[in-house]
Formats: C-alpha cells, sequence, structure tokens
C-alpha cells in the first residue's frame, strides 16, 4: 500500500473548509494513481450503498485498485493499493483531548475504563475509523493491534491504516496534484 500526504491552503470560513477539503483530497486520489501508472480519465469513482468509495473503469467493470482517503486539520491523504479484493482503510487526525461523553462512547473498552490520554484516544479513534472505512462500515469486531499501522509523519497528528503492508509514504505538494484531473 503506497500513501500520499498532502497540505492543502484553506480559507477560514468553516463551510468552506470541509468541501474543499474533500475536493482535495480526491485531487491527490488522482495524481496518487497517476504515480501508480492509472490513467484517472479511465476511471470512475463510486461507492457503494454504505459510502464507501471504489473504483471501477469506464466500462463497469472492478478497476483492481483499492483506496481510501482521509482529511484532518489542513491536511489530506490517501491510502492506495493494487492488491484487488484487499481493502484498505485510512484514517488520519489531529492528536487532541476528545471529551468523556466521546471516551465512553466510542473509545473505552469496557464502561468503566478510565479515559485515556490524548495520544491513546486519537489513536484508538484512529484505528476504528480506518478499519470502519476498510470493511465499509463497523465491524463486528475490531482487527487485533498488530493489523494497524500508526505513523507520525505530521507533528501532532496520527495517520493508521490497516490492509496490507504500507510500502511509501509520498508527500505531495497542493501545486503538483492541483494539476491533475479529478476521477
Amino acid at each position: 500500500m503506497r500513501l500520499y500526504l498532502t497540505r492543502l491552503t484553506l480559507p477560514d470560513a468553516p463551510s468552506e473548509r470541509h468541501r474543499l477539503l474533500s475536493e482535495g483530497a480526491h485531487r491527490l486520489l488522482s495524481w496518487a494513481l497517476t504515480d501508480g501508472g492509472y490513467d484517472p480519465r479511465d476511471l470512475r469513482l463510486r461507492r457503494t450503498e454504505d459510502g464507501k468509495p471504489y473504483l471501477t473503469c469506464a466500462d463497469d467493470t472492478p478497476a483492481g485498485v483499492e483506496l481510501s482517503l482521509s482529511h484532518s486539520g489542513c491536511w489530506a491523504v490517501c491510502a492506495l493499493s493494487d492488491a484487488p479484493d484487499a481493502p484498505v482503510g485510512v484514517d488520519l487526525e489531529r492528536i487532541q483531548s476528545v471529551s468523556p461523553a466521546v471516551w465512553r462512547r466510542f473509545l473505552a473498552e469496557t464502561p468503566d475504563e478510565p479515559m485515556g490520554d490524548d495520544y491513546t484516544s486519537i489513536l484508538r479513534w484512529t484505528c476504528r475509523e480506518a478499519a470502519l472505512k476498510q470493511a465499509g462500515r463497523a465491524p463486528e469486531a475490531m482487527p487485533p493491534e498488530d493489523a494497524f499501522c500508526t505513523l507520525r509523519p505530521i507533528p501532532g497528528y496520527l495517520l493508521t491504516v490497516i490492509g496490507e503492508d504500507v510500502t511509501s509514504v509520498c508527500f505531495v505538494s497542493e501545486r503538483e496534484h492541483s494539476e491533475v484531473s479529478p476521477v
């Protein structure tokens, strides 16, 4: 699996930020596909009923590539795998405090587990998000810890992936990927 990261220039207006982050992640996907030897113009980005993105060729046959996208703050990441039928999941989050309610509802492994520190909280969050993205829905059981790869390529952020092994991490300038046509 190859990981592609980019930092995006975003406006201060919150209403525009999310849209531009999503667009930036899709431009990054196009760049990553081109880098992997695919022509993004020949592929179509589709979504399952649950919202999981996948790629098809123009004739709707499977493209033979697996992907996952995430964004946080001003960063976007794309995980791309050439192993068909080997889904991947990626999540990127800024390391920050979570509320006790979020800890109890989503992150605690038992009802009485004491709240974890910021790193532990975000690590659990990114693992759950990556597993959800890999499966396309909430998994029935969380995969074992050693199924995940967690990296800190950006100060103050955690990036967690699940799927095949990470073979490369590529930082892409916004200028480079803005010149590629979106899928």
